[in-house]
């Protein structure tokens, strides 16, 4: 998108995307779909409802002798997947200054496969155990679950996508049990590359992911992150696009100071709009909260403000798992004027440092002992995440991963329409408000003043 958004037609949208991926060092193929011929739906497609869907967001089916699982407890892998990715969010984006956009949706995907493969007793069993707050077999059965819920939403305008690769080294023959797994359960894509040929394997795994992201994201992987001792690559990526439920009208899209720090403000381009909206208090937090709905009801975006100006990084480490869990709840909205930036987000970070910060530490070293996958020594090399978001009146883009306390939560009580000023720092979080399970984290510092 170019030229000046107030010249844009309104009709606000919002596409957001996730990559990450998993080396291990230290198959034989099999097919999988294509998807570099399918065109990235357009604002006016969605909108109009008459987007498609690519293939590699659907299941794979079960087996038609398969007994039927018993039910897993959704809600409860939620609030772990939840809690994992504000972990992971509170050490990528504390840790980083400006602008920062996490989704470990994903990463929680890769490392639950991992989980399964651990040897049963080990370190590394132990500690992806801790660090997802999740037992294997809940991990198993919740994880891939969840997010085949979150991706398949009738008749909704909006559009959640997934898609899924593992890259096998041609040399190797990996355990039957952990392919049939990777591909019926994780909805893997398995593809064989010779890793010798550092160039074509980077090609080939860029490819895919370009493919899976409409082409917003062209290279996950360079020639130094590749070499003849990988043997084992995971992948994933998330696309996400919606519309919102009610339009910003560009036109009254104004110029306003956004306060960046005590020493500086900027001038932003400021959205505004009065409507009902569902907003209140997190006191324990320091902060007050508004959702956004999009079209369909299924997303949202969750905007917190804190009430000290430049206080987001405290208002994100505080935040937990029910918190998110209260401003998704059910409450009926009242009538508030928004005003909030645009912004503009890309995120390319390694994860490894924040896993090794929740205490998976064995993974990365010399012999994860991974038996599930092979009988050989194996480690993981890194974990790399690339995000980016970007909201306007006309949407965004972006491209990549307990019990509620009822005392945490108030409404917020005026007799006139509220004034939810967004014009410091904030936390913008996109949620599946099915699941209540966050999407996209980010913190905006610094609103993008280029378009």
């Amino acid at each position: 998108m170019t030229g000046s958004v107030l010249r844009r037609a309104p009709g606000p949208l919002l596409p957001l995307l996730l990559l990450a991926l998993v080396c291990v060092c230290g198959a034989a193929e099999l097919p999988r779909p294509s998807y570099a011929n399918q065109p990235r739906p357009s604002y006016a497609d969605i909108a109009a409802g008459n987007h498609k869907k690519p293939g590699y967001v659907a299941p794979a089916p079960a087996p038609a002798h398969a007994p039927a699982p018993s039910p897993v407890n959704e809600a409860a892998v939620a609030q772990a997947v939840t809690q994992f990715s504000l972990n992971v969010a509170k050490d990528v984006i504390g840790g980083a200054d400006g602008n920062v956009v996490v989704s470990p949706l994903g990463v929680a995907h890769l490392l639950s496969l991992l989980q399964q493969a651990a040897a049963p007793f080990s370190d590394t069993e132990a500690q992806l155990e801790k660090g997802l707050l999740l037992d294997k077999e809940s991990s198993s059965r919740g994880i891939p679950q969840l997010l085949r819920n979150a991706i398949t939403k009738p008749r909704s305008k909006s559009v959640l996508e997934n898609g899924n690769s593992l890259f096998v080294n041609a040399e190797w023959r990996l355990k039957p049990d952990f392919l049939g797994l990777a591909h019926s359960t994780y909805d893997m894509d398995v593809a064989s590359l010779d890793f010798k040929q550092a160039d074509a394997a980077v090609a080939a795994i860029n490819k895919w992911a370009s493919d899976a992201t409409h082409g917003l994201i062209p290279a996950l992987v360079s020639k130094g992150s590749v070499n003849p001792r990988t043997n084992l690559v995971l992948a994933s990526a998330m696309y996400f696009r919606g519309v919102w439920q009610r339009q910003f009208d560009v036109g009254k899209t104004v110029q306003r100071l956004f306060s960046v720090s005590p020493a500086q403000n900027a001038t932003v381009f400021m959205m505004q709009q009065a409507g009902d909206y569902r907003f209140g208090e997190l006191s324990d937090l320091g902060a007050q909260w508004l959702e956004i709905p999009f079209d369909g009801e299924h997303f949202s975006m969750l905007v917190l403000l804190p009430n000290q100006r430049h206080g987001a990084d405290e208002v994100l480490q505080r935040l937990q798992a029910h918190h998110i869990q209260a401003m998704v709840s059910p409450s009926p909205p009242r009538r508030a004027i928004l005003l909030m930036p645009r912004f503009q987000i890309s995120t390319d970070a390694g994860l490894t440092h924040a896993l090794k910060n929740l205490g998976i530490h064995s993974l990365f070293g010399r012999d994860a002992k991974l038996r599930g996958i092979s009988d050989n020594v194996l480690s993981v090399s890194d974990v790399v995440h690339k995000a980016q978001m970007k909201v306007d009146e006309q949407g965004a883009v972006a491209s990549a991963a307990s019990a509620v306390l009822v005392n945490t939560l108030s409404l917020i009580n005026f007799s006139d329409d509220m004034r939810f000023n967004v014009d410091h720092p904030f936390l913008a979080i996109i949620v599946d408000r099915t699941t209540k399970l966050p999407l996209f984290i980010s913190r905006v510092a610094y609103p993008d003043r280029s378009f």
